[in-house]
Formats: structure tokens, C-alpha cells, sequence
């Protein structure tokens, strides 16, 4: 629920230390369009905080997942792949 510009302005360190020590952006609403304060952070920081939602699906097929070298030349040139070290 984005706050207003007025509560920003008058909580703007308080909040700008809360994005920062959280990581959870704050959305503020002002003349109808909303604007979002977030820290930047790297991939690996985005995938933590994604949690058990980063894998859709069973994440023991990630586990069982095999490469057969035999379909490999079929399969590189069914999506346009030079050669295998290409």
C-alpha cells in the first residue's frame, strides 16, 4: 500500500533507513502515479529473497536432470548452435 508524499516527507530518513536495513521497497503515491524507493542489490541477493518461490515446479527433476551427448548435436542444431566448445 503506497504511502503519501506527505508521510515521506516528514518520515524520509526513518524510511529511507528501513529500505535500506530490509531490503523491501516502499511505494509512495503522488498526483495518481506511484513511485517506488527500493535499494539495488545484485542477483544473488534478488534470488534469496525470492525463497522457496524461485524453483516452479519439483526441484528434485533439477536433481535428475541428465544430458544425453547423443541428442546434443540434434538439439544445438534444432536452436541454430555452432558446435559443442563453440
Amino acid at each position: 500500500m503506497p504511502i503519501t508524499a506527505t508521510k515521506l516527507r516528514q518520515d524520509i530518513y526513518a524510511i529511507l533507513d528501513t529500505v535500506i536495513a530490509t531490503g523491501v521497497p516502499v511505494q509512495i503515491e503522488r498526483k495518481g502515479v506511484v513511485l517506488t524507493i527500493a535499494a539495488p542489490m545484485g542477483r544473488l541477493e534478488r534470488i534469496k529473497r525470492m525463497g522457496k518461490k524461485t524453483i516452479i515446479g519439483d526441484p528434485q527433476e533439477i536433481i535428475d536432470f541428465g544430458w544425453d551427448p547423443t541428442k546434443d548435436a540434434d538439439w544445438r542444431k534444432k536452436w541454430g548452435i555452432g558446435k559443442a566448445g563453440e
